[in-house]
């Protein structure tokens, strides 16, 4: 609607979708995509919605500045009005930032935060689990494959081969487990009883 109000015409869409303007630029993709394509696309200006949606990370936004300056490239956020050519102008940025970093930051705490209280409480915060474990009500119990995952270590602990007890889970019950899959399993420390540090 922007583009078509200012007879602007879109040369290219990049969409950094569910991922944090606070990661570093190379850890964006659609952002990397954007800076290769300048030299091809040589656009005259990237428009986003607002300044926090381009960066919420002052360093990586001077590194990613640097060069759309060597490209000759303008920016403008469609919400806010900005001034990168006065020095009150790029002020202004920073402090702008700034807050958008802070915000970023005490969000970031905040969820660590609530996820050592889950963890000291005895709760998982989801995700994978091993072999022949499940998570019911936020806590992790035994699956259905718990007998397997036993048998497993029973087997390792009189054989002392990964090896071997990977040929003889999948043999016996057709399963496709790897070596290293298999060495992973018995590394993980949920095995004894522990999950993020929480022995308990």
């Amino acid at each position: 609607d922007f583009c078509k109000a200012h007879d602007h015409i879109i040369v290219g869409e990049y969409k950094d979708e569910g991922i944090s303007g606070r990661k570093p630029y190379t850890k964006r993709p659609a952002m990397l995509q954007l800076l290769n394509d300048l030299e091809k696309v040589k656009p005259d200006m990237i428009l986003f919605t607002k300044l926090d949606r381009w960066f919420r990370n002052i360093k990586e936004y001077y590194k990613v500045q640097d060069i759309l300056d060597r490209n000759r490239v303008d920016w403008k956020a469609i919400h806010e009005e900005y001034d990168t050519s006065t020095a009150s102008g790029r002020l202004y940025i920073n402090i702008k930032l700034s807050i958008a970093q802070d915000e970023a930051d005490r969000t970031a705490e905040r969820v660590k935060d609530i996820q050592s209280q889950l963890v000291a409480q005895g709760k998982v915060l989801g995700g994978k689990v091993p072999f022949g474990y499940k998570i019911v009500d936020k806590r992790l119990v035994f699956g259905d494959n718990i007998s397997i995952t036993k048998e497993a270590i029973d087997h390792y602990m009189l054989h002392q081969s990964a090896n071997a007890t990977t040929r003889y889970i999948n043999d016996k019950y057709g399963l496709h487990f790897t070596h290293p899959n298999m060495v992973k399993l018995f590394r993980n420390p949920i095995l004894k009883g522990e999950y993020r540090s929480n022995p308990n």
